[in-house]
């Protein structure tokens, strides 16, 4: 028996991506792929376009490469709008 995770059966399902009304955002981290290994925000990119809008990430950067208390802003090369989701809680 195979296993899907929701972001594959997103992928999969045009009609459940159809019914995402207006702009998209995302909550994830390094390993929020799919079953080909492809990070969610690549994906999402891919399906939703432009009305993809804010990402949430971990203030250590995807690749955990940002020293703690560095903007993750200097680490993405993109132009949505990224919130580090950890920054409050230090």
């Amino acid at each position: 028996m195979k296993v899907f995770t929701g972001l594959d059966v997103l992928i999969k399902d045009k009609n459940i991506q159809k019914s995402f009304n207006g702009n998209v955002a995302l909550l994830c981290h390094n390993a929020s792929i799919d079953s080909a290994f492809t990070h969610s925000a690549l994906k999402f990119k891919e399906i939703f376009g432009s009305r993809f809008v804010k990402l949430f990430g971990p203030q250590h950067g995807f690749a955990t490469d940002v020293q703690d208390k560095m903007s993750l802003a200097f680490a993405l090369d993109t132009p949505i709008n990224t919130i580090q989701y950890y920054e409050q809680i230090n």
